[in-house]
């Protein structure tokens, strides 16, 4: 016979202990149990919020997954809350995803929030950029419309490479270390804001963005255009496709010092060796190499 038997919720309530029941959300053994420990904490209200919101990060994934279903059920009364955690310095993205169960008002405020960020001079943004992704498709006409704006030629603090790694997820590629090498003299510049909200622009995979991020390939700046140009082969429509085998330059292509070379787009995974005799295009070889990056994957 145990020596513990299951949370008593009726002495939890008692108490008021709000820990007590938040614990009792993971105990799996009995589902009853669980469910009217949650239904103590809604009754609770909004006492309860912070509480849960803090236990979305718990290394029980049953109680994650109990907080997160307690606050869906306490609806408008935990979405400030919830907001203010999702847009906080350091980003809770747990809290993003509860949103996202609370309907499109409720993630939109968030994303709204975030968005706000990248207009304010000097204010680092990384976080918020990857805060943008977790939030999804619902802020892809704001974040083209703020790709227009002045404001988005500011510097901000993160490094070149967090936009390169958005967008292409280097950290997967093959001889990582000597594209590193490569880019160092652009890694070790500020990014421009508007090729960070390019970036997220391209984890969304919307149509929608195309056109904006097409004018990105005619920037001066080469991390601007080289991460609008894989957002753009993440995309993946015909526009899409012609302008990055018109718009590219031949210094889009980078030699590695194994002597592979890489064209700087991005399939949403990795990017894809080409062939060394693409090292130094003219129009024919370039559009030769976005042929190549079709045949090894990129069938939109």
């Amino acid at each position: 016979m145990p020596l513990f038997g299951p949370p008593n919720i009726g002495k939890l309530i008692a108490k008021g202990d709000i820990k007590g029941l938040i614990k009792a959300l993971g105990y799996q053994k009995n589902p009853a149990v669980c469910q009217s420990a949650s239904s103590a904490l809604v009754q609770m209200g909004s006492k309860a919020i912070q509480p849960l919101i803090s236990a979305l990060k718990d290394k029980d994934k049953a109680i994650q997954e109990g907080a997160g279903d307690t606050l869906v059920k306490m609806g408008n009364l935990a979405v400030d809350r919830l907001i203010k955690a999702a847009t906080a310095r350091k980003v809770d993205k747990k809290a993003i995803q509860v949103l996202s169960r609370l309907g499109d008002q409720a993630v939109m405020k968030a994303g709204d929030q975030l968005i706000n960020r990248f207009l304010k001079a000097g204010e680092d943004c990384q976080d918020a950029a990857s805060a943008l992704v977790e939030v999804g498709p619902i802020v892809v006409d704001s974040l083209v419309t703020i790709l227009k704006d002045t404001r988005m030629d500011q510097p901000c603090s993160t490094k070149g490479s967090m936009c390169l790694m958005l967008a292409y997820n280097m950290e997967k590629m093959p001889h990582y270390n000597d594209l590193l090498k490569k880019l160092a003299a652009h890694i070790e510049k500020s990014v421009r804001l508007r090729a960070l909200v390019a970036g997220v622009l391209g984890k969304f995979g919307d149509p929608r963005a195309v056109d904006p991020l097409i004018e990105l390939l005619k920037a001066e700046d080469d991390l601007t255009r080289w991460v609008a140009a894989g957002a753009l082969f993440s995309i993946g429509e015909d526009r899409a496709a012609e302008a990055l085998s018109s718009e590219l330059a031949d210094e889009d292509l980078i030699v590695t010092g194994t002597g592979s070379v890489w064209l700087l787009i991005g399939d949403g995974l990795t990017l894809k060796p080409l062939l060394t005799d693409l090292a130094f295009g003219n129009v024919e070889r370039k559009k030769a190499a976005v042929d190549a990056l079709r045949k090894l994957g990129w069938n939109k």
